[in-house]
C-alpha cells in the first residue's frame, strides 16, 4: 500500500475518507499534508493522530483551548478530543500517523504503562516543541515507522508495535527534558474535566456528576470551568454531545436515530430529538438530510 498524500481535505473530511484503509492496515502515515480547509466548524476526531508539523503553523482549538502548531512542533491526540482548526500559514507542511481505536487497544494492552503515562501527558497539553536535535531524532522514526507500514506479511503489527513504542519513549523523556514548562498546564481543572467528558458522556450530562467526581461542589466547579476556557461546564458538555451526535448522523449512515439516541446515552429517541434541536435549531434527521444531499 502507497502513503497517502492529502492535497486538498480538511482534516475531518480527510480521516473519514481513510476510514476503511485505517481500519483495514491499524496504522498509516500521511505523507505530506499542505493544507487545510479552514472552515471554523470544531470535529471529533475517532482516531489516535500524531502529526509532526514540518514548516509552518496552523492556531487551532483543543478542547476550547487555544494552540498554536508550529514548525518542529509534535502533536498527540486520542480519539474523542475537539479540535478546531482556524488559520493556517501558506507554507504549512506536517506528516500525520493515524491509528484505528483497536489498534491502540492492543499497543495499550502490550506498552500499558508506559503507553498511558505519555498519553495522559499529551491530553494535557498537546502540542511539544522539539529542538533541532529532538527533531532529527523524530523525523528518523518517522521515517522507519513509513516503511514498516507499508509491509505486509506475520511481522508488520511488531514491527509497529516496536517503533511506535520507541516514538512514544522519545517523547517522553523530551517531556521530562522541559522540566516543569508545563506545570500551569496540568494544574488547570479544564483538561481533567475535558478528558472525564469524553469518558463518562453517555453516563450524565450534568455538571453534579463531574463536580462530584472533583470534590468540588457544582457552583464552583463550574466557575472554574468558566474561568478557564470562557464557557460554563454545562455548555461544554452540551457542545460536546452535540458533536458526537453531528459525528454520527455524518459518518454512520447505518444507524437510525433511535441508535444513535442509545449510543449516546439517552433514554429515548424523542428526549435526543428534543435536545438536538434545541442545540442546533434542526431535528436530527433534518440534520441528517441536509448535510447528505
Amino acid at each position: 500500500m502507497k502513503n497517502i498524500t492529502e492535497k486538498d481535505s480538511s482534516s475531518r473530511y480527510l480521516l473519514h475518507q481513510m476510514s476503511d484503509i485505517i481500519e483495514e492496515r491499524g496504522v498509516v502515515m500521511v505523507d505530506y499534508t499542505s493544507s487545510l480547509i479552514i472552515d471554523n466548524e470544531a470535529y471529533i476526531s475517532p482516531y489516535s493522530v500524531i502529526a509532526l508539523c514540518h514548516r509552518g503553523s496552523v492556531e487551532s482549538e483543543y478542547d476550547l483551548r487555544p494552540v498554536q502548531f508550529r514548525a518542529h512542533d509534535i502533536s498527540v491526540m486520542r480519539p474523542g478530543h475537539v479540535v478546531k482548526n482556524m488559520t493556517a500559514s501558506d507554507d504549512y507542511s506536517a506528516q500525520l500517523i493515524v491509528a484505528s481505536a483497536d489498534w491502540l487497544n492492543s499497543m495499550r494492552q502490550q506498552y500499558l504503562n508506559h503507553h498511558l503515562a505519555t498519553q495522559k501527558a499529551f491530553d494535557k497539553h498537546p502540542n511539544q516543541h522539539l529542538s533541532d536535535e529532538q527533531y532529527r531524532q523524530v523525523c528518523e522514526v518517522f521515517n522507519l515507522l513509513r516503511t514498516v507500514c507499508d509491509m505486509n506479511g506475520n511481522y508488520r503489527k511488531e514491527l509497529i508495535f516496536s517503533v511506535f513504542h520507541t516514538l512514544m519513549v522519545l517523547l517522553s523523556a523530551f517531556r521530562e527534558e522541559q522540566g516543569n514548562a508545563l506545570q500551569d498546564v496540568s494544574r488547570q481543572l479544564s483538561p481533567q474535566f475535558n478528558a472525564a467528558v469524553i469518558e463518562h458522556f453517555r453516563e450524565s450530562r450534568e455538571v453534579t456528576f463531574y463536580a462530584r467526581m472533583f470534590n468540588l461542589s457544582p457552583k464552583y466547579f463550574s466557575t472554574l470551568i468558566k474561568q478557564e476556557t470562557g464557557i460554563s461546564a454545562s455548555e461544554w458538555i452540551d457542545r460536546y454531545v452535540v458533536l458526537q451526535a453531528k459525528h454520527l448522523l455524518d459518518h454512520r449512515r447505518s444507524l437510525n436515530i433511535q441508535q444513535i439516541a442509545n449510543h449516546l446515552g439517552f433514554s429515548e429517541q424523542a428526549s435526543f430529538s428534543r435536545f438536538f434541536k434545541k442545540e442546533t435549531g434542526l431535528s436530527p434527521k433534518e440534520y441528517r438530510e441536509q448535510n447528505h444531499r
